[in-house]
């Protein structure tokens, strides 16, 4: 077993049938190896160590399936649209996760078989790159081919995942949606595209983005620095200071970030309120929203209430003219 957990984290967490049969395992054992729950089976022939999916995050397997894929398809293939931007470590949404994306380097046609979607290109030498080893395509075109899969939201999650870790501008992006102008889904993924923002640090805060640009809400600022008069008293996920609010999404778990305080519940309910405390005392309202505020079924709600905030606060705050 040591042999095998040693092969699969050199490679990014599985193995394959015929690697594991190298090194002395049976399909009996394998299936063992199942059974007993050591080992899991994501796709015919590939093997990935149980703890190690259970660990993983829903990108984190896609991650792992996409890179064993392409070692089964072997030379003339490369990873592509949401498996190459999972590659490039960018968030995704609307993009189903149980599919893997290849494109050939000489297949005239695609096709899909067995949960792997294979495209056709073009493909040259210069739309090849290597992340860890792996080839993929560059991260504008990952993120334009997943734009076109992923709808209005999704392009704002990838975009502005890529935006933000300055993986590419919006220039390149937006040459990129130009040159690929023919894929179905690019009208969708355009307005994406334009509609994204680097001061996105999380998928819930382009969504959030995409919430109140559905909803008809003002455009707010990301990333908003609020100072008081002992410095800086907390920086926002979202300001409208013309409105004299503020807006927090999920603001005591933030979506893949470290805390601090995360082994301690109590410390961090008590930063989190009197970080809030301070940000209020300043003179602005504020509106918190999760996950499950973001769902398309209460979307509308959350918005009314955002909208009743921001009414509230100009009206309690505002300097008389």
């Amino acid at each position: 077993m040591e042999d095998l957990l040693a092969l699969a984290a050199r490679q990014g967490g599985y193995v394959l049938r015929r690697q594991a049969l190298a090194l002395g395992w049976l399909d009996s054992s394998l299936r063992a190896g199942i059974r007993h729950g050591l080992l899991v089976r994501p796709r015919h022939g590939t093997y990935v160590p149980a703890q190690v999916w259970r660990s993983a995050s829903a990108t984190g397997r896609l991650l792992i399936v996409s890179r064993a894929t392409l070692h089964r398809l072997g030379e003339g293939f490369v990873l592509s649209h949401s498996s190459a931007a999972a590659v490039h470590g960018l968030d995704l949404h609307g993009v189903d996760l149980g599919r893997v994306h290849v494109t050939s380097r000489g297949r005239r046609s695609g096709r899909i078989e067995a949960g792997v979607v294979q495209h056709a290109g073009p493909l040259d030498d210069g739309e090849v790159v290597l992340v860890g080893g792996v080839p993929v395509v560059p991260v504008s075109r990952a993120v334009v081919e997943t734009a076109c899969l992923a709808g209005v939201e999704g392009a704002m999650v990838v975009a502005s995942s890529a935006l933000h870790h300055g993986s590419t501008t919006d220039d390149d992006l937006a040459a990129r949606a130009r040159r690929h102008g023919q894929l179905r889904g690019i009208r969708g993924a355009r307005l994406g595209l334009s509609l994204s923002d680097a001061g996105c640090h999380s998928a819930g805060e382009a969504r959030s983005l995409f919430l109140c640009w559905e909803q008809g809400l003002p455009r707010p600022v990301c990333q908003v620095p609020i100072h008081d008069a002992d410095g800086l008293a907390g920086i926002v996920d979202a300001g409208w200071l013309e409105w004299r609010h503020v807006g927090e999404f999920d603001g005591l778990v933030k979506y893949g970030r470290q805390n601090p305080w995360s082994s301690d519940p109590v410390a961090m309910l008590v930063a989190e309120k009197a970080r809030e405390d301070r940000i209020r005392e300043t003179g602005l309202g504020m509106t918190r929203w999760t996950w499950h505020d973001l769902d398309p079924d209460v979307r509308a709600r959350t918005a009314a209430r955002i909208r009743h905030g921001l009414e509230r606060s100009r009206r309690w705050y505002s300097t008389p003219a």
